[in-house]
């Protein structure tokens, strides 16, 4: 498979037996995306436009890898159908790249924040981690603005401080009652990053024991 371009090809009953997938960085792709990886992607004519195509077409390749997570899903094949849907959000990715323009450049950013805080929901540890480092930068803001003797004072009393906003401990929101309006937006801008990594890691914990 690691030289067969599948792009445009429908893939979602094709009986894929005892095939050897290309892999990319821990993730199975298909021959057009590892071709094109190690620079070796072929020179195809295409018919319909009369251009000499050198790239992979990202959107018609995502469309291509949702055939072919749907194939390995009914199969109970579930680590390839897992690995297929990352490659589908990673085609995305490109191809709002590759189009440009304020709606194509904002799903790139999206979607390369998903993939930097959970790796399209492929990795466990890292919105963990993320969380883990957030709670010590938002510490770090909450001594630098805030006007409250309790926080402004001491980093370890802005670091209790952050630990109880990110796990909505009422003691928390009520240490910065009163405070400057800075200090109420950034415990909104906490409480909202905080449920989003927990979110992704429980996406993670889905997909990882999708059936």
């Amino acid at each position: 498979m690691h030289s067969i371009l599948l792009e445009g090809t429908d893939c979602s009953k094709i009986n894929f037996y005892n095939c050897t997938w290309p892999n990319i960085r821990g993730r199975w792709v298909a021959g057009d995306e590892y071709l094109e990886w190690n620079s070796q992607y072929p020179s195809t004519y295409q018919s319909d436009t009369y251009k000499c195509k050198k790239s992979v077409d990202s959107s018609r390749l995502a469309i291509t890898y949702q055939q072919l997570a749907k194939n390995f899903r009914e199969k109970f094949d579930h680590p390839k159908a897992n690995d297929f849907d990352r490659g589908i959000f990673e085609m995305r990715r490109r191809a709002g790249f590759q189009r440009g323009g304020f709606r194509g450049l904002s799903n790139y950013a999206l979607i390369s924040c998903y993939k930097w805080l959970s790796n399209y929901s492929g990795s466990l540890l890292r919105p963990l981690l993320w969380l883990l480092v957030s709670i010590p930068l938002f510490a770090f803001a909450y001594l630098k603005i805030s006007i409250n003797s309790e926080v402004y004072k001491s980093f370890w009393n802005s670091l209790k401080l952050s630990v109880q906003i990110a796990s909505l401990n009422r003691i928390g929101f009520e240490t910065i009652r009163g405070d400057l309006i800075r200090v109420d937006v950034l415990a909104a801008l906490q409480v909202v990053c905080t449920a989003t990594l927990v979110a992704l890691f429980l996406f993670a914990i889905r997909r990882r024991f999708k059936h």
